[in-house]
């Protein structure tokens, strides 16, 4: 959205997404007051403010959300960059973004790598052609000994030197269990069972969870070595 608003705030262009946005046709804003056009609480608590830096010559970007009467609230990128006429800055050109989508993706992100990151098991992400770490978890980090940029710089061979190299495997059953042997980054191992999921988005990707079952292993044999002899 772009507009034009002189120093009385009255506007001067109006951009058909401007008008689109609030449901108007051009004489109902041009030549209008702001707050003929917007809230007059949100104009005099932050707009004026910052079109009045803008007309003493500084360029201002910030954000703020704003509830359209059509579409609802939305949350805006702005700009103000100041115009200069014969006698000095008279002008504001103003560009509005609405980035409410990328925000809500950015939030998704942001609760995925959450809720991700304090999983129990490991979760790592592979290319199925290089079988390098696209991106792994905390726990993963944790369990091998290694930071996440360390890991993004190594493969699956790496850390499980018997793990198959074959992308067909996974890409005909969609996904597969088993058992495996992972190394830790001091030489040490333990033993996991990894669920691998064949995913396909824009490219191919492995998704491995790998549970550590140490613990299993201990159980079974006590309770194998406390079987009675026949």
């Amino acid at each position: 959205m772009i507009v034009v608003i002189d120093r009385n705030y009255r506007y001067r262009i109006a951009n058909r997404a401007f008008l689109q946005y609030r449901n108007m046709i051009p004489k109902a804003v041009i030549g209008h007051h702001v707050t003929e056009i917007l809230n007059p609480t949100v104009f005099e608590k932050v707009i004026k403010e910052k079109l009045d830096e803008c007309f003493h010559g500084t360029v201002v970007r910030y954000e703020m959300s704003y509830v359209y009467p059509d579409c609802g609230e939305r949350q805006l990128l702005i700009q103000y960059s100041p115009i200069y006429g014969p006698g000095g800055i008279d002008r504001a050109a103003c560009v509005i973004r609405d980035v409410t989508n990328r925000k809500q993706a950015e939030h998704s992100l942001e609760l995925f790598r959450t809720l991700i990151d304090q999983s129990n098991d490991a979760v790592e992400v592979v290319d199925p052609h290089t079988m390098q770490f696209l991106d792994v978890n905390d726990k993963a980090c944790k369990d091998l000994g290694y930071s996440r940029e360390e890991l993004l710089g190594m493969t699956v061979f790496d850390i499980d030197p018997g793990s198959p190299s074959s992308l067909a495997e996974f890409s005909a059953e969609g996904s597969i269990v088993k058992e495996a042997i992972h190394r830790r980054k001091d030489g040490s191992t333990f033993p996991v069972e990894v669920s691998i999921r064949y995913v396909e988005l824009n490219r191919s990707y492995f998704v491995a969870v790998a549970r550590d079952i140490t613990d299993r292993k201990k159980r079974v044999r006590s309770a194998r070595e406390r079987r009675p002899i026949p």
